[in-house]
């Protein structure tokens, strides 16, 4: 169910995804080697970060651990092919899908949790 740290994840995600769509790589081209290796690994491995957590956190709480395996591995699949379209639209675009897709999660997340009455 989403609660605050359900929510937290979510505001890591989208907050890291949003970060690397206001700060495109190039940018970092003037900083010293050492320093722009640092903050890309950083910057692109934060989203990658939060959604390990999202799923760790989604999948400890699944009533049926093979649908949601199966889902995991399903949305890798697609997301893989997703990947692709980077070689037409850009890499910088991709994180625009990304966001999408995350906060249609979430969405989904947020509406199949029950209400307080």
């Amino acid at each position: 169910k989403p609660d605050v740290s359900n929510r937290l994840l979510y505001a890591g995600l989208v907050g890291g995804i949003l970060l690397n769509l206001a700060l495109p790589l190039d940018t970092l081209l003037v900083l010293p080697l050492e320093v722009r290796l640092a903050v890309a690994t950083a910057l692109v491995f934060c989203p990658l970060f939060f959604a390990g957590l999202v799923f760790t956190r989604s999948f400890s709480g699944a009533s049926d651990a093979a649908v949601s395996f199966g889902s995991n591995l399903l949305g890798a699949i697609v997301g893989g092919c997703l990947e692709y379209m980077s070689v037409v639209s850009g890499f910088h675009f991709l994180w625009v899908v990304a966001l999408g897709l995350y906060l249609l999660s979430l969405a989904v997340l947020l509406r199949a949790t029950p209400r307080p009455a």
